[in-house]
C-alpha cells in the first residue's frame, strides 16, 4: 500500500509518497522534503499497516482521537487525530496512493485543548500513588504541626523523641526572623504578631512593642492615601534571608516622592540619587527673626546648601579652622604634633554621628580658662556669665587683702574686662558689654547656634566611610567632604553638597550607588504618633492628650 504525506511545508499540492516517520524528522520518497515539523518537539512515528490504515505513535505527548487521549492512535480513511498544534487526517487520493495523509495546523483553542495531558493515561497505579503521597504530605505539613500548636492528646502521647521526629509549625515558617526579633525574644512565639490564622499581620500587632513609632508626616495636614492605605507589612517584610526589615527598594519612595506637586505643592521631584533625579541639599540652621524679642527669634530653618548658593550660619563663634589645621601656626599643647579633625571631633560608636563638642573636653586641652597667670592651675567654669564673674571678684578680692593693696576693687573690675574681653571669651564667642548693667549683668555671651543635626531629614554613618574604599580605591578622609582647611570663618557650613556626595554614590559607581534608605528614614521625628493612626494593640491605654 503507498500513501501520500500532504503539509503545509510541501510545494507539491498531491504530497510526496510516506517512506517512514522517525521522531520529528518526516521522510518521504524524496529526500528534499525531509523536514521538521513545526512544534512538535517530541518523538512520533507514522508506520503504514497491512490492514489499509495507518497508525500513529506519540511519545511524551498525547493523540486526541475519537474523544479519548492515548499514545497511540489507528487512522482509517476520513478519520482524523489531533497532536500538539496539529490536526492529522486520512483522505482518498487519486494521485496513484491508497490514501493521503494530510498535516494542517489547529485553531488556537484547539491548541490549547491538544496541550492537556489527563492523569488517566498514567493508569490507576500511578493515580494511587499519587493521591497517597499527596496525603502524606498533608498529614506531615498541616496535621502534625497543627497538632503540636494545639499541644493535642494525640500529639502529647507520642514519646518525646518520636515527637523530635515529627514536623513542628517550623515547617510552616518561609525562613527565620530578623536578629532584631529575636533578640527581643519574639522568635520563636508565631502568635506574637500572628494573631489570627490565615491573615495578613494587623499594624496593631506591631505596636505592641513599637508604641513609640511615628509616621512620615503629620496626617492632619496630609491626607495622601499613601500614609493611610499603606501597611507595616507592606515595607516591612519578615522570613526572608538575607534578613532585611526594611524591603530594599527605592521605588518605595520614588512612586510618591516622583511626583508629589498632587498632593503638596511646594516639595521638589525626586526620581535618582543623580544630578538631574535629586534636589539639592538643605541644612538646618538657626534663623533670627529681627521681629522677635528673646529665644523666640530663633527658629530652625531648612536652608539650601549647594556649590552656587552656599549656606552661611549664624553660630555667634569666632573659629577659624584653616588656622588650627595649619601644622605651621597651630599644634597641640604641650605635644607639638598638628591638629587634625580628630583632634576635637569625635565619632559616636553606637550610630556613627559626630558627638556635639564639649568645651572643657575638646577645646580645654588648649584653650585653658586660666583664672589667675600666677596660680595656671586655677581654672574658670565654663558655661555662665555670672558664675565666672563671681569667681573672679572672691578669687581677687582675697589675693587683694592678702597683699594689702588698696585698690582691690578697681583690679577685680580690671580682670573681668579682660576675661570677657579677647584674650578670654571674646576669643571664640560673640561678647556684649553693657555698661549701665551692674558688675555682674554688664557682660552677656552670645549663646551658640550651631545644629546637633545638619540634615534634619538624613541620617550619616560616618564608620564605613573613613574605613572603605572611597575615590580611586583610596580611603576617604574627613577634608574629602568637610573644606575646613580653607575655612577662615565659623559662619562657613562645611557639610558636603549633592556634588560631593556623587563623586562616589552615583549611578556608574554600581557597588555603591546606594538608595534612598541608606541616607533617609521613613518614620519622622515629627509626625503623627503610628498607635493613634494604625491602632493601639488589645490592653494599652493610650496617654492623655
Amino acid at each position: 500500500m503507498r500513501a501520500l504525506v500532504k503539509a503545509p511545508w510541501i510545494e507539491d499540492s498531491a504530497g510526496v509518497e510516506l517512506q517512514t516517520q522517525t521522531s520529528v524528522l518526516l521522510r518521504t520518497s524524496d529526500p528534499a522534503h525531509a523536514k521538521l515539523l513545526p512544534g512538535i518537539d517530541f518523538d512520533l512515528s507514522v508506520s503504514l499497516e497491512d490492514n489499509a490504515s495507518i497508525v500513529i505513535k506519540a511519545n511524551r505527548r498525547t493523540i486526541h482521537f475519537a474523544g479519548k487521549t492515548r499514545r497511540r492512535a489507528t487512522l482509517a480513511q476520513g478519520e482524523a487525530c489531533s497532536i500538539g498544534p496539529y490536526t492529522v487526517r486520512i483522505e482518498a487520493n487519486n494521485h496513484g496512493a491508497d490514501y493521503r495523509l494530510v498535516f494542517d495546523y489547529a485553531p488556537i483553542p484547539a491548541i490549547d485543548e491538544n496541550a492537556r495531558t489527563s492523569l488517566s493515561l498514567a493508569g490507576w497505579r500511578a493515580s494511587r500513588w499519587s493521591v497517597a503521597l499527596i496525603a502524606i504530605m498533608a498529614v506531615l505539613a498541616f496535621l502534625t504541626p497543627f497538632l503540636s500548636t494545639l499541644s493535642s492528646p494525640a500529639y502529647t502521647a507520642l514519646p518525646p523523641k518520636v515527637q523530635g521526629l515529627l514536623p513542628s509549625r517550623d515547617a510552616w515558617s518561609t525562613g527565620p526572623v530578623h536578629e532584631a526579633h529575636r533578640a527581643a525574644g519574639i522568635g520563636t512565639e508565631c502568635e506574637a504578631c500572628h494573631s489570627s490564622p490565615f491573615t495578613s499581620i494587623p499594624d496593631s500587632a506591631c505596636m505592641t512593642c513599637h508604641e513609640k513609632i511615628r509616621e512620615h508626616v503629620v496626617l492632619t495636614a496630609s491626607s495622601h492615601k499613601a500614609f493611610t492605605d499603606t501597611t507595616c507589612a507592606d515595607c516591612h517584610t519578615e522570613h526572608m534571608e538575607p534578613s532585611r526589615l526594611v524591603t530594599a527598594s527605592a521605588m518605595l519612595c520614588v512612586d510618591c516622592h516622583r511626583a508629589p506637586t498632587s498632593w503638596q505643592a511646594d516639595m521638589p521631584v525626586v526620581t535618582s540619587f543623580s544630578t538631574l533625579g535629586h534636589p539639592d541639599f538643605k541644612v538646618s540652621l538657626w534663623h533670627e527673626d529681627k521681629n522677635a524679642v528673646g529665644a523666640a527669634a530663633w527658629e530652625m530653618v531648612e536652608t539650601t546648601h549647594s556649590l552656587g548658593r552656599p549656606a552661611k550660619e549664624q553660630s555667634s563663634l569666632s573659629f577659624p579652622h584653616d588656622l588650627h589645621l595649619d601644622s605651621d601656626n597651630v599644634t597641640l599643647m604641650n605635644q607639638g604634633t598638628p591638629l587634625d579633625c580628630s583632634s576635637c571631633h569625635r565619632i559616636d560608636s553606637q550610630n556613627g554621628s559626630i558627638i556635639p563638642l564639649d568645651m572643657p573636653r575638646d577645646c580645654g586641652s588648649c584653650h585653658r580658662l586660666t583664672l589667675d597667670l600666677d596660680q595656671p592651675d586655677l581654672t574658670l567654669t565654663h558655661g555662665s556669665e555670672r558664675v565666672v564673674i563671681a569667681e573672679l571678684q572672691s578669687h581677687f578680692a582675697r589675693k587683694a587683702a592678702a597683699t594689702g593693696a588698696t585698690n582691690a576693687e578697681r583690679r577685680v573690675q580690671q580682670e573681668i574686662a579682660h576675661q570677657f574681653g579677647s584674650a578670654g571669651c571674646g576669643l571664640c564667642h560673640e561678647v556684649r558689654e553693657q555698661p549701665e548693667r551692674p558688675i555682674d549683668e554688664r557682660w552677656r555671651v552670645s549663646p551658640v547656634r550651631s545644629p546637633d543635626s545638619w540634615y534634619r531629614s538624613s541620617l550619616f554613618d560616618h564608620r564605613p566611610h573613613l574605613t572603605g574604599p572611597g575615590i580611586n580605591g583610596q580611603s576617604v578622609a574627613c577634608l574629602d567632604c568637610h573644606a575646613a582647611d580653607t575655612s577662615s570663618s565659623a559662619n562657613d557650613v562645611l557639610m558636603p553638597v549633592l556634588e560631593t556626595c556623587l563623586s562616589c554614590h552615583n549611578p556608574a559607581r554600581i557597588e555603591s550607588a546606594g538608595i534612598c534608605l541608606d541616607c533617609h528614614v521613613f518614620h519622622s521625628h515629627y509626625g503623627t504618633p503610628s498607635i493613634e493612626s494604625r491602632g493601639a494593640p488589645v490592653g494599652h491605654k493610650m496617654d492623655s492628650p
